[in-house]
């Protein structure tokens, strides 16, 4: 083989690798998503804090739940269904490993406004009516989502 057909060769070689390393890491990339905290201190939803008032999940672990309906985590919301819930709630054993709040005809969307259409079986409004309840630490469920 002449030097030229190497180096064609390896430049080849060198494309499919990256172009291959692109294309898997935007396969896996997730999408970025505002915490509840970062949500709340936005000037225009800092009025939704006493939503989450002292004692609740939402305020206990604000810095690690997503913002329900902050717009500007909807990719984020609908790719934890596309990806995550909904082969969950596909398997054989659904309703064995899910709480009934995430079976299949309880959760079909993965984001909604607050008064869209699908905003009772969106996942965002789901997670947002566990925010707002008694911090649950106390009382461990198992085979939530």
């Amino acid at each position: 083989m002449s030097v030229a057909k190497g180096a064609a060769a390896i430049g080849a070689g060198a494309v499919v690798i990256v172009s291959g390393g692109y294309g898997v890491s935007t396969l896996f990339k997730v999408p970025y998503a505002y915490s509840l905290d970062d949500y709340l201190k936005k000037p225009d939803y800092k009025s939704k804090e006493s939503t989450y008032t002292t004692g609740k999940f939402g305020n206990k672990n604000k810095t690690k739940l997503i913002a329900s309906f902050d717009p500007d985590n909807k990719d984020r919301w609908n790719y934890i269904y596309e990806k995550i819930l909904k082969p969950l709630q596909m398997a054989n054993n659904a309703s064995s490993k899910l709480d009934s709040a995430f079976q299949k005809n309880q959760v079909t969307v993965g984001y909604s406004e607050e008064s869209g259409s699908n905003a009772s079986t969106a996942l965002n409004k789901i997670c947002d009516d566990a925010y707002k309840v008694d911090d649950p630490t106390g009382t461990k469920k198992s085979n939530i989502w």
